[in-house]
């Protein structure tokens, strides 16, 4: 099988370098690869979803394990070809997380959802670091995310108090990914996977501000978001990455009509005039958005 290329074809075109067939193959053989593992994993779970009546628990069980060794067994056996290793190692990872969420069903242990996303984390932190494999890194962010946002609302903790946490945890992904590359002096992270982050961070930030801001609470919420969006929006400027720089404006606005409407809105009365000023502000922010938009990207085409 052919080892994997540093550059995809893809990116060998946007520099302008005519892809060559190894490349090519090398890219399909990859695809493939991810791919069919994808399905694979999803034909796991959808089985024993199916077949979950008629199955034993000690079949359940033994099936998982069965699994988890041979996947074991494939991440061990493919060590000198880094992306079959590194797909190995993440369905292990998934793997872990079905045999939880087995455990859980089978025996009701009465724990806790969030602990089985923070068992399942923990689980599988050594793995994650030894394949530095970014699927893998998503998933172990989802896996810690939820288990932050499930363990706010099942502990009692007051949403202000949850959302400040699950931005914090957002920002120390980001902040690890983005700028401990440059300060160890190591490759640079895949610049999909940083909008990634970006864009489901920023989102989220947004979308939990909107669904929990009062009078009382909006100028903490704000001020949280606003830290989200600052931050997306200063990597889209220094990293020239046009896509996030412009997401951080738009998700900026929806920020600023929120606070517009939470702080005027104080009765059915005043809807219309409330409905006027959002209408003004989210036109002209527009706008703006767009002008921005359109100089920043002449600006670094000149750079």
């Amino acid at each position: 099988m052919i080892n994997p290329i540093d550059q995809n074809p893809f990116q060998q075109m946007r520099d302008g370098v005519a892809p060559t067939r190894e490349s090519w193959l090398s890219f399909v053989q990859s695809a493939l690869l991810v791919i069919g593992t994808g399905f694979l994993l999803s034909g796991i779970v959808s089985f024993f979803a199916y077949n979950w009546d008629h199955l034993h628990r000690f079949t359940k069980l033994g099936l998982v394990g069965m699994l988890l060794l041979a996947t074991f067994g494939a991440a061990l056996a493919t060590r000198k070809h880094k992306l079959a290793h590194q797909v190995s190692i993440t369905s292990m990872s998934v793997l872990v997380g079905v045999f939880l969420a087995l455990t859980g069903q089978i025996y009701q242990t009465g724990a806790d959802v969030y602990l089985l996303f923070l068992s399942w984390s923990v689980c599988i932190a050594v793995w994650v670091f030894i394949a530095n494999f970014p699927p893998l890194w998503l998933l172990f962010f989802a896996t810690t995310l939820t288990a932050t946002i499930l363990a706010g609302i099942q502990l009692g903790s007051s949403y202000t108090d949850q959302y400040f946490v699950d931005a914090l945890v957002c920002l120390a992904f980001i902040c690890a990914f983005w700028l401990l590359p440059k300060a160890l002096k190591r490759a640079p992270t895949p610049k999909w996977f940083i909008n990634v982050l970006f864009i489901a961070a920023a989102t989220i930030s947004v979308v939990f501000c909107i669904l929990l801001s009062t009078e009382s609470k909006i100028l903490s919420l704000s001020i949280t978001t606003l830290l989200v969006l600052a931050t997306a929006i200063v990597y889209g400027w220094k990293e020239q990455n046009l896509s996030v720089f412009t997401l951080g404006l738009v998700l900026l606005l929806f920020l600023v009509v929120d606070i517009q409407v939470t702080l005027t809105l104080k009765s059915f009365q005043e809807l219309s005039g409330t409905l006027f000023i959002a209408t003004f502000l989210s036109f002209t922010g527009l706008f703006l958005i767009a002008l921005a938009v359109t100089q920043t990207r002449k600006l670094f085409s000149k750079k």
